[in-house]
């Protein structure tokens, strides 16, 4: 299937921007930690983050411009199992299908590139586009955890989402099916536009 997005990884240029993306308050919103990442803060974590393992980091770009970011960690080889996430960062692609683009391409990464057997993703309960998003796509709720994260002075609920190789085995041609007509709809304007989509 062809997709929207491509998927390439982090480079050491890619620092500031990571830092940047990470601090817009409609990124920051959906995060766990919310804070204000410091330059310092943020010197300590990139080598660290890139060094390790059990954590792999892709920049999502369409049509040669870089908008986001799609990250797995928590890396378990010997159980199969990883958690992960996404976000678009560029807000002129937030309504552009990207996302759900970069999920799917996310979900090949895990389980056709790494071979995983479970990916597993945690969505505050007030994020209701990520929620739909991911039982669209097939992932099962495994988990509502009450009052769990602090949010400014609120603690907020959240969603425990889960998909497994054999889940993905059977949702892969549908999720394709779900994408195809967006693609097209997608590579059209790009024409009548006078650009061709980066797929």
């Amino acid at each position: 299937m062809k997709n929207i997005v491509e998927l390439r990884d982090v480079r050491p240029d890619d620092k500031e921007t990571l830092r940047t993306w990470r601090n817009l308050p409609h990124i920051s919103k959906y995060m766990f930690q919310d804070h204000h990442v410091t330059v310092e803060e943020h010197e300590r974590w990139f080598p660290a983050a890139m060094a390790d393992p059990r954590r792999k980091y892709w920049i999502v770009s369409r049509q040669n411009r870089d908008i986001g970011l799609v990250n797995i960690c928590d890396i378990d080889a010997s159980s199969g199992r990883c958690y992960g996430g996404i976000y678009i960062a560029d807000k002129s692609e937030q309504m552009s299908g990207s996302g759900v683009f970069a999920e799917y391409a996310m979900l090949y990464q895990v389980f056709e590139v790494l071979k995983l057997n479970k990916f597993c993703g945690e969505v505050m309960a007030f994020n209701t586009r990520a929620c739909q998003l991911h039982r669209r796509l097939g992932f099962q709720q495994e988990g509502y955890f009450r009052e769990h994260v602090r949010k400014g002075d609120q603690l907020v609920d959240v969603y425990f989402f889960a998909m497994l190789r054999r889940d993905w085995e059977t949702q892969r041609a549908v999720i394709e099916n779900m994408l195809e007509p967006l693609v097209a709809l997608l590579e059209k304007r790009g024409k009548s536009a006078g650009v061709s989509p980066n797929v």
